[in-house]
């Protein structure tokens, strides 16, 4: 095992993006089989899918401080998979199935992007809209949501009844469901 053997894949990234060679060896031996795997399962060729995996590693090398990488492992088998329909396109071996799984699998791409997207806008406008509610009313929610205490255990720590923590929980829960259901034509 490697001196990075140890990391996990987002630790391995963030040290990817930090320029580590050492952090690259690692991902390198830790996912060349499973992408050579991917290529061959669909090349049937040992040299073409041994040209691919070099190309989608050197390509990782070479976009480490821009590519947005969530998941090293998903992240590796679409570039390979996108590599491989290059290839084959390239090649003239293209089936139209193929074309269309290809096209399929962009498409969901570019639909979980855009819903990734929305869910981060959506949660940055909550994080803004909860910071302008009324004090008691945002402590409540923060307690809640954040620190998931139960109502009982609100109300002891603000010194307040129940019926009081459950309202203020109710007033914020209208006022940010409100603001969601205005903004979503700008959301969308």
């Amino acid at each position: 095992m490697t001196a990075h053997g140890a990391y996990t894949d987002r630790e391995l990234v963030a040290l990817l993006k930090g320029g580590d060679e050492a952090a690259f060896t690692e991902v390198y031996e830790r996912y060349w089989k499973t992408l050579y795997a991917i290529a061959y399962n669909r090349l049937r060729n040992n040299q073409t899918a041994e040209d691919v995996v070099h190309d989608v590693l050197v390509s990782l090398w070479k976009h480490r401080d821009t590519a947005e990488i969530e998941n090293l492992s998903g992240y590796l088998a679409r570039a390979t998979k996108y590599m491989v329909f290059h290839v084959m396109k390239r090649s003239r071996k293209f089936s139209t199935e193929e074309h269309e799984m290809e096209q399929a699998e962009q498409i969901r791409d570019r639909e979980d992007l855009e819903d990734r997207l929305h869910y981060k806008r959506l949660l940055e406008m909550i994080s803004e809209e909860v910071e302008k509610l009324p004090e008691k009313c945002r402590l409540v929610f923060k307690y809640s949501r954040e620190d998931q205490l139960t109502n009982k255990a609100i109300a002891e720590k603000m010194d307040i009844s129940q019926s009081t923590v459950e309202n203020q929980m109710n007033k914020a829960l209208k006022t940010l469901r409100g603001k969601v259901k205005n903004s979503h034509l700008i959301l969308f």
